[in-house]
Protein backbone atom coordinates (compact mmCIF):
# COMPACT_ATOMS: atom_id res chain seq x y z
CA UNK A 1 0.00 0.00 0.00
CA UNK A 2 1.62 3.45 -0.80
CA UNK A 3 4.43 1.47 -2.94
CA UNK A 4 5.11 3.43 -5.50
CA UNK A 5 6.10 1.32 -8.64
CA UNK A 6 6.40 1.04 -12.31
CA UNK A 7 6.29 -2.07 -14.40
CA UNK A 8 8.41 -2.42 -17.47
CA UNK A 9 8.76 -5.25 -20.00
CA UNK A 10 12.11 -6.09 -22.64
CA UNK A 11 11.61 -3.67 -25.42
CA UNK A 12 10.98 -6.12 -28.09
CA UNK A 13 8.07 -7.33 -25.89
CA UNK A 14 4.76 -5.83 -24.71
CA UNK A 15 2.86 -5.77 -21.70
CA UNK A 16 -0.04 -5.42 -19.77
CA UNK A 17 -0.08 -3.76 -16.32
CA UNK A 18 -2.64 -3.60 -13.82
CA UNK A 19 -2.27 -2.37 -10.41
CA UNK A 20 -5.43 -3.37 -7.99
CA UNK A 21 -5.98 -0.82 -5.22
CA UNK A 22 -8.50 -1.90 -2.41
CA UNK A 23 -10.62 0.54 -0.62
CA UNK A 24 -8.97 0.39 2.62
CA UNK A 25 -8.70 3.17 4.88
CA UNK A 26 -11.91 5.43 3.06
CA UNK A 27 -14.23 2.53 4.18
CA UNK A 28 -12.57 2.19 7.72
CA UNK A 29 -14.26 2.96 10.46
CA UNK A 30 -12.63 6.25 11.47
CA UNK A 31 -13.77 7.82 7.93
CA UNK A 32 -17.16 6.72 8.06
CA UNK A 33 -17.57 7.83 11.78
CA UNK A 34 -15.88 11.03 11.66
CA UNK A 35 -17.79 11.19 8.18
CA UNK A 36 -21.24 10.59 9.17
CA UNK A 37 -20.25 12.61 12.49
CA UNK A 38 -19.72 15.74 10.59
CA UNK A 39 -22.65 15.48 8.27
CA UNK A 40 -25.00 14.91 11.30
CA UNK A 41 -22.91 18.27 13.32
CA UNK A 42 -23.23 20.25 9.90
CA UNK A 43 -27.74 19.69 9.33
CA UNK A 44 -28.01 19.96 13.06
CA UNK A 45 -30.98 22.80 12.64
CA UNK A 46 -29.34 25.66 15.03
CA UNK A 47 -25.76 25.35 12.70
CA UNK A 48 -24.80 25.79 16.42
CA UNK A 49 -22.13 22.80 15.84
CA UNK A 50 -20.58 24.99 12.60
CA UNK A 51 -19.34 28.03 14.61
CA UNK A 52 -15.78 28.24 14.99
CA UNK A 53 -14.01 26.36 17.92
CA UNK A 54 -12.41 29.00 20.67
CA UNK A 55 -9.64 29.86 20.20
CA UNK A 56 -8.92 29.47 23.77
CA UNK A 57 -8.56 25.18 22.85
CA UNK A 58 -5.29 26.43 20.80
CA UNK A 59 -3.34 28.28 23.33
CA UNK A 60 -1.55 26.91 25.88
CA UNK A 61 -3.38 26.17 29.30
CA UNK A 62 -5.94 28.07 27.80
CA UNK A 63 -9.68 26.07 26.88
CA UNK A 64 -11.40 25.32 30.23
CA UNK A 65 -12.66 28.28 32.02
CA UNK A 66 -15.19 29.42 29.20
CA UNK A 67 -18.02 27.03 28.53
CA UNK A 68 -15.31 24.93 26.25
CA UNK A 69 -15.81 21.57 28.84
CA UNK A 70 -19.81 22.04 28.99
CA UNK A 71 -19.76 22.38 25.04
CA UNK A 72 -17.74 19.41 24.43
CA UNK A 73 -20.09 17.53 26.52
CA UNK A 74 -23.15 19.10 24.66
CA UNK A 75 -21.53 18.21 21.53
CA UNK A 76 -21.03 14.62 22.51
CA UNK A 77 -24.68 13.78 23.83
CA UNK A 78 -26.10 15.43 20.48
CA UNK A 79 -23.83 12.62 18.82
CA UNK A 80 -24.93 9.93 20.66
CA UNK A 81 -28.17 10.89 20.17
CA UNK A 82 -27.87 11.70 16.63
CA UNK A 83 -25.73 8.96 14.92
CA UNK A 84 -26.85 5.50 14.39
CA UNK A 85 -26.18 1.87 12.59
CA UNK A 86 -29.00 3.70 10.01
CA UNK A 87 -27.00 6.45 10.20
CA UNK A 88 -23.37 4.65 9.49
CA UNK A 89 -25.19 2.38 6.95
CA UNK A 90 -26.88 5.47 4.75
CA UNK A 91 -22.97 7.07 4.74
CA UNK A 92 -21.61 3.78 3.62
CA UNK A 93 -23.65 2.92 1.02
CA UNK A 94 -23.44 6.13 -0.17
CA UNK A 95 -19.80 5.87 -0.19
CA UNK A 96 -19.99 2.70 -1.85
CA UNK A 97 -22.07 3.86 -4.94
CA UNK A 98 -19.64 6.86 -5.35
CA UNK A 99 -17.00 4.22 -5.59
CA UNK A 100 -18.96 2.22 -8.12
CA UNK A 101 -20.22 5.22 -10.23
CA UNK A 102 -16.15 5.84 -10.56
CA UNK A 103 -15.38 2.55 -11.07
CA UNK A 104 -18.16 1.84 -13.95
CA UNK A 105 -16.90 5.04 -15.62
CA UNK A 106 -13.17 4.23 -15.64
CA UNK A 107 -13.93 0.36 -16.76
CA UNK A 108 -15.71 1.84 -19.91
CA UNK A 109 -12.95 4.27 -20.83
CA UNK A 110 -10.60 1.29 -20.27
CA UNK A 111 -12.57 -0.66 -22.78
CA UNK A 112 -13.09 2.33 -25.28
CA UNK A 113 -9.41 2.55 -25.14
CA UNK A 114 -8.68 -1.01 -25.92
CA UNK A 115 -11.22 -1.06 -28.71
CA UNK A 116 -9.54 1.87 -30.88
CA UNK A 117 -6.22 0.30 -30.12
CA UNK A 118 -7.74 -2.90 -31.06
CA UNK A 119 -8.88 -0.72 -33.99
CA UNK A 120 -5.85 0.58 -34.60
CA UNK A 121 -3.90 -2.75 -34.97
CA UNK A 122 -6.42 -4.26 -37.51
CA UNK A 123 -7.76 -6.24 -35.06
CA UNK A 124 -12.14 -6.23 -34.70
CA UNK A 125 -12.87 -6.55 -31.05
CA UNK A 126 -15.46 -8.65 -30.66
CA UNK A 127 -17.98 -9.45 -27.60
CA UNK A 128 -15.70 -11.85 -25.76
CA UNK A 129 -13.32 -9.53 -24.47
CA UNK A 130 -16.14 -7.45 -23.14
CA UNK A 131 -15.67 -9.23 -19.86
CA UNK A 132 -16.30 -6.46 -16.91
CA UNK A 133 -20.61 -6.87 -15.59
CA UNK A 134 -21.84 -2.92 -14.59
CA UNK A 135 -22.74 -2.98 -10.77
CA UNK A 136 -26.62 -2.57 -9.95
Amino acid sequence: RGFVHEASSPSEVSSWHATLAVATHDWSWSKLAAGAVAATLDREASARWRAAAPLSLATPGGGGGGGEKEALEELLEYIRRSVDLATLKERFTSKVAMHNVVQEKAAGEWQCRVAEFLRDVGSHPSQEWCFWQPVT
